[in-house]
C-alpha cells in the first residue's frame, strides 16, 4: 500500500473516531427511557418556586455527571400554605452507555464495510492518478525517444554522407598518390638507369664527377618520394606487413651490399654479424625488415664520418612457433644530444632543424621504421654518446620454419680442419671472421697486419704445421694486402699457400694485379657467407697452381652459374634500354616486346627462362598478359615465372600483383642489385617474392 492510500484511511478512522465520541456525549445527556422505576431520586429533592402560571416561565431541573443507571423522578406541586395540591407525578428514564444501544451496534456493524469502501475508492482515485501519471510520463518518453530517433537517423545519414565523403576523398589521395608514383618513377627509372650505365663507360674525372652528382640527386630525391608515400600510407591506415618464408642471411646481405658502395666512398668499414644460432629460414615480411635496416645503416652512414659501422643480429627469445631477434646498429659517428633522444622518432623532427643544417633528409626514415618495428611485434631505442656514435636497437618477431633446417654441402666437409691466417686490422672484421670460418669446422688464426702474418707465416712453416690459407684484406696501414701477396711470393717457403683478398673499395686494375700477384680470389666487402663459402670451397684444395686458376670474384660466381633467357616486356624505350643493357652486361639473353600482346606472341614462338612484365603497356596490359599466360599453362603444365615492374608503389599494387599470378614484384626505379636478387631466387628455382623485392617497392 502506498504512503497516500495509508493517509487516507487514517483520516477516514479519525473522523469516524470523532463521530463516535459525539454521539456518545450526547447520548449520555439525552437518551432517556420510560416505565421503569425502580430507584428514587427523592433523597436528592429539590423544591422550585415557581411564580405564576400565566407567567410564560419554563424552569428547567438539571442533573450533570449522572452515571448510567435506571432513574425515577417524582414530582408534587403545593401550594403557599404547604398543601399538596395533588398526588405527585412520577418520571423514570434511563441513562445507558452509547455502546449499549442499538443504533450505535448498527453504526459499528456498518464501519468497517464504509471504511473499506473509503479506502478502496482511495486506492482506485490513486491508481487512476498514478496510471495517469504514468501514461503522461511514458507518452513524454516515447515523444523523446521518437525524437532521439529521428536524430539518431540524421546523425546516422550525416555520418554515412561524411564516410562516403571521407572514402571518396582517400580514394581520390590514393588515386592521386599512384598517379603522382608513376608519373614520378618512370622518368626516375630513365634517370637513375642511365646514369648508372653513363657510368660503367669510360669518362673523365671531369664527366665522372657530374654523373655522380647527377646519380646521388636522383637517389636522393627518389628517399624523399619514398619517405612522403610510406608515411602517407601509414597515417591512412593502409600499411600491412606480408607472411613469407625467406631467408635471413641472404636478405640481410643484399642490403649490406646495396649500402656498400657508400659506405667504401667514405672510407668506412661497413661489417655484419650474424649469430650461428639465427635460423636460415623464417616467416615474415624481408622487404620491411629491409626498409627498416637501410633507414637505420643509411642514418649511420650519413653521420659517420671515420671509424666502422656494425650491425648485429642474435635471439632475443624463442618458443616454438616463433622467435624474437635482436638487430643493433652501431656506429662511431657524431653521436645525438641527450635532449634529442626521444625526438627523433617523430615525424619530420631531426637532430639539427635548421635550414643551414650539414645534414639533409625528410626526418620521416626512424618515425617509419618505429611504425614497422612496433608492426613487426618489437620496439626500438637508442643509445648513444655525443661525439663517441650512436647505437640503434630494435626488436622483430618472427615466426619458425618448422623442419627447416639449411642442407649442408658435402664440399664443405673438405674445409673441416683447415687452418688459415686472417689478416685485417679491423678487431670487428676480425671476430666476424673468426666466429664465421669456426663454424665451418676451420681453424682460423688472427693477424692484425701484414707483417704480423708474415711472422706468423714463417713460424708455422718451421713447426711443420703451415696455413694453407691465408685470407687478407686490402687495405691496412704499414702493410696493405698486395705488399703482402708481394712479401709471400718472394718467400720460397709461402709460394704453396693461396692468398683470398678482401677489399672495401675495387678500383680498376685490382684484378691485373691480383693476377700477377697469384691472390686466388679478390671479394668486396661486405662478403655473404655463401659468397664467401663457395669462393673457399673453389680455391682450397685446388690441384691447379695460383697462376693457372682464375682469378674468383663476385662476377665469376655469378658467371659460374646458369645463365637465365629473358623476355622483357617494356613499352617506355628508356627504362628498356636501361634494362636490357644491364641484363645483356650480366651475361642474360635478352627478348624486348613493347607491349603484352607482342609478349604473348613471343612466349608462343620460343623458350624463355624468366618474364620481366611491365603492368602498364598498351593494347594489353600486363595484368591481361599474365591471365592469359597463366590459362595457357593449365594444358601445357608447365610454369612461366613473372616478375611484375611497376611505377605503382601504393598500398595493394602488390598483392594485385601478385594475386594476378605474378610471381615477384619490382618497384620503378629498378634497383641493379634488387633485379639480380630476382633472377637468383629464380635460379634457386624460388617463386617466393621474398628477398626479391626492391628497396623502392618495400618503402
Amino acid at each position: 500500500m502506498s504512503k497516500c492510500t495509508f493517509r487516507a484511511g487514517i483520516r477516514v478512522v479519525t473522523a469516524v473516531a470523532s463521530f463516535f465520541l459525539t454521539v456518545t456525549a450526547a447520548a449520555r445527556q439525552y437518551n432517556f427511557r420510560y416505565n421503569r422505576t425502580e430507584d428514587s431520586l427523592t433523597n436528592q429533592a429539590v423544591e422550585v418556586r415557581m411564580q405564576d402560571r400565566r407567567e410564560p416561565s419554563h424552569p428547567q431541573l438539571q442533573f450533570p455527571g449522572l452515571p448510567p443507571n435506571d432513574y425515577r423522578l417524582q414530582a408534587q406541586a403545593r401550594d403557599s400554605t404547604g398543601l399538596c395540591t395533588a398526588p405527585p407525578s412520577v418520571f423514570s428514564f434511563e441513562i445507558r452507555p452509547p455502546w449499549r444501544t442499538l443504533w450505535f451496534l448498527a453504526l459499528l456493524g456498518a464501519a468497517p464495510p464504509v471504511i473499506i469502501v473509503l479506502l478502496l475508492r482511495t486506492r482506485n482515485q490513486r491508481q487512476i492518478e498514478i496510471r495517469r501519471a504514468l501514461e503522461d510520463a511514458v507518452s513524454a518518453r516515447t515523444a523523446e525517444l521518437a525524437w532521439e530517433k529521428a536524430r539518431a537517423e540524421i546523425e546516422k545519414v550525416r555520418a554515412e554522407q561524411e564516410t562516403l565523403r571521407a572514402d571518396a576523398a582517400n580514394r581520390a589521395k590514393s588515386e592521386f598518390l599512384a598517379n603522382m608514383s608513376h608519373e614520378i618513377r618512370t622518368p626516375m627509372n630513365g634517370v637513375v638507369g642511365m646514369t648508372d650505365l653513363l657510368l660503367d663507360t669510360d669518362l673523365t674525372a671531369e664527366q665522372r664527377e657530374y654523373a655522380d652528382m647527377v646519380r646521388a640527386s636522383a637517389e636522393s630525391l627518389l628517399t624523399i618520394i619514398n619517405d612522403i608515400l610510406d608515411f602517407s600510407k601509414i597515417e591512412a591506415g593502409k600499411f600491412e606487413l606480408e607472411s613469407l618464408e625467406f631467408k635471413l642471411r641472404e636478405s640481410i646481405e643484399a642490403t649490406m651490399k646495396s649500402l656498400a658502395p657508400r659506405a667504401h666512398q667514405k672510407g668506412l668499414e661497413l661489417n655484419c654479424c650474424i649469430e650461428p644460432n639465427v635460423p636460415q629460414l623464417l616467416i615474415g615480411d624481408p622487404s620491411r625488415l629491409r626498409q627498416v635496416l637501410i633507414n637505420l645503416l643509411g642514418n649511420a652512414l650519413k653521420f659517420t664520418l671515420r671509424g666502422e659501422i656494425n650491425l648485429r643480429v642474435n635471439v632475443a627469445s624463442a618458443d616454438r612457433d616463433s622467435l624474437q631477434l635482436h638487430f643493433s646498429v652501431q656506429d662511431t659517428g657524431i653521436g645525438i644530444p641527450a635532449d634529442k633522444e626521444h625526438s627523433i622518432f617523430e615525424a619530420f623532427t631531426q637532430v639539427d632543424g635548421s635550414t643551414a643544417r650539414r645534414f639533409g633528409g625528410t626526418g620521416l626514415g626512424l618515425t617509419i621504421s618505429r611504425k614497422l618495428v612496433g608492426m613487426m611485434g618489437g620496439c626500438i631505442w637508442l643509445e648513444t654518446a655525443l661525439g663517441v656514435g650512436s647505437t640503434f636497437h630494435f626488436t622483430a618477431v618472427f615466426g619458425v620454419v618448422k623442419s627447416a633446417r639449411e642442407p649442408l654441402p658435402v664440399e664443405r666437409d673438405r674445409l673441416k680442419g683447415m687452418r688459415v691466417l686472417v689478416v685485417d686490422d679491423n678487431l670487428t672484421n676480425r671476430r666476424i671472421l673468426d666466429r664465421l670460418l669456426s663454424s665451418w669446422g676451420m681453424e682460423p688464426v688472427m693477424g692484425e697486419d701484414g707483417a704480423q702474418a708474415l711472422q706468423i707465416l714463417k713460424q708455422a712453416h718451421e713447426t711443420q704445421q703451415p696455413f694453407p690459407l691465408v685470407l687478407t684484406d686490402a687495405q691496412m696501414p704499414n702493410m696493405d694486402g698486395f705488399q703482402l701477396a708481394e712479401e709471400m711470393r718472394n718467400c720460397h717457403s709461402l709460394t704453396g699457400t693461396v692468398l683470398m683478398m678482401l677489399t672495401s673499395t675495387g678500383k680498376r686494375g685490382d684484378a691485373a694485379r691480383c693476377r700477377q700477384l697469384g691472390i686466388a680470389a679478390y671479394l668486396t666487402k661486405p662478403v655473404g657467407q655463401a659468397e664467401l663459402l663457395d669462393s673457399l670451397l673453389r680455391v682450397a684444395g685446388s690441384s691447379k697452381s695460383s697462376k693457372d686458376q682464375p682469378l674468383v670474384t663476385r662476377h665469376t660466381l655469378r658467371e659460374g652459374r646458369k645463365p637465365l633467357r629473358i623476355l622483357l616486356a617494356e613499352d617506355n624505350l628508356v627504362n628498356q634500354m636501361f634494362a636490357l643493357r644491364i641484363l645483356e652486361k650480366h651475361g642474360y639473353t635478352v627478348v624486348t616486346a613493347a607491349n603484352g600482346r607482342q609478349a604473348l606472341e613471343r612466349i608462343d614462338n620460343e623458350r624463355f627462362d624468366l618474364v620481366l612484365m611491365d603492368v602498364q603497356m598498351p593494347e594489353l596490359d600486363g595484368f591481361q598478359a599474365t591471365a592469359k599466360i597463366r590459362q595457357a599453362e593449365k594444358v601445357t603444365g608447365v610454369h612461366l615465372p613473372i616478375v611484375a615492374m611497376t611505377a605503382h608503389a601504393m598500398q595493394g599494387d602488390k598483392e594485385r600483383c601478385l594475386a594476378a599470378g605474378m610471381d615477384s614484384y619490382l618497384s620503378k626505379p629498378i634497383n641493379v642489385k634488387d633485379l639480380l636478387a630476382v633472377l637468383q631466387t629464380v635460379l634457386e628455382g624460388s617463386t617466393a617474392p621474398s628477398d626479391a623485392l626492391s628497396e623502392q617497392g618495400a618503402r
